[in-house]
């Protein structure tokens, strides 16, 4: 949650130090939006998977050069996870949840006027983005009704000096979003619009789960009993070396999200961009 507050404070920042823009054409939004995180990874079948529905919210500042091109920050936080038995991977028996915390700052571009030229001012533009973003995760799994911290329990043997090419992965990661952002200019104060987001990760470890399996006796060794537990989930009698994950395939996630702006926007700048708006 501090990684949380942290970028919150930081979009409040960013959005006083723009927001007195008074130049023509170029003006401010604070915006929030209510949508969900979905994941791709390990333990999914198909494109994205849903369990049920993850809530995210998210709370943004967009400052637009023109009516064409803008850049935003936005801080993010919401769940992802998915378990084995939801896609018919029973043998494995695996299963994660996770709360997910994001900073994103992205480029925008209406991509109308690429194709139209001398595109009035209308009530809806579709914009491509593009940019970098940190996120936080922490995986978890649930033994006996309770919920254990996936990452320090080593479940594929990271940090055992049997395994030295397996190193402890880090629960704060970047990511690469872009999407389409379709927004509708409902009048001079307010927009409303639609994001849907996609997230290239530099980590096959959103859901903790990643290559092959490893000797549990030195897991429960090094971390306990619940950790060898969570690590190997499998029915029968089974040893390491057997196929736990796909490390070739590193995770990805999305947000889709809808949300509505209120735009920091005088009089003359609305003028001003309906008479010349690009």
């Amino acid at each position: 949650m501090n990684f949380l507050k942290k970028m919150i404070i930081l979009v409040i920042t960013l959005s006083s130090i723009f927001s007195n823009t008074t130049q023509a054409q170029k003006f401010s939004e604070i915006g929030l939006g209510l949508g969900t995180f979905l994941y791709q990874g390990d333990l999914t079948r198909s494109i994205i998977v849903m369990e049920g529905f993850n809530y995210s919210g998210s709370l943004f500042f967009r400052y637009n050069f023109s009516p064409a091109l803008a850049a935003k920050a936005q801080v993010s936080y919401g769940s992802i996870g998915a378990y084995d038995y939801s896609v018919g991977h029973r043998k494995r028996n695996l299963h994660f949840k996770s709360h997910l915390a994001e900073f994103a700052l992205t480029a925008e571009i209406d991509i109308l006027p690429l194709i139209m030229r001398n595109r009035p001012f209308g009530r809806v533009s579709p914009f491509l983005y593009g940019g970098a973003a940190v996120f936080h995760f922490n995986p978890k799994a649930e033994l006996n009704d309770e919920w254990h911290a996936l990452q320090p329990l080593a479940t594929e043997g990271q940090g055992l000096a049997e395994y030295p090419e397996r190193t402890p992965y880090s629960l704060i990661q970047i990511s690469v979003p872009f999407g389409l952002d379709i927004r509708y200019n409902i009048d001079r104060k307010f927009f409303m619009g639609l994001d849907l987001g996609f997230r290239k990760t530099f980590t096959d470890y959103l859901d903790d789960v990643s290559t092959t399996y490893v000797d549990n006796d030195l897991i429960e060794a090094a971390t306990g009993s619940i950790a060898a537990q969570l690590a190997d989930r499998r029915f029968g009698n089974n040893g390491p070396g057997g196929q736990r994950g796909d490390s070739t395939h590193q995770d990805w996630y999305f947000l889709f999200k809808v949300y509505g702006t209120y735009n920091i926007m005088s009089k003359e700048t609305w003028r001003a961009i309906n008479r010349n708006p690009f």
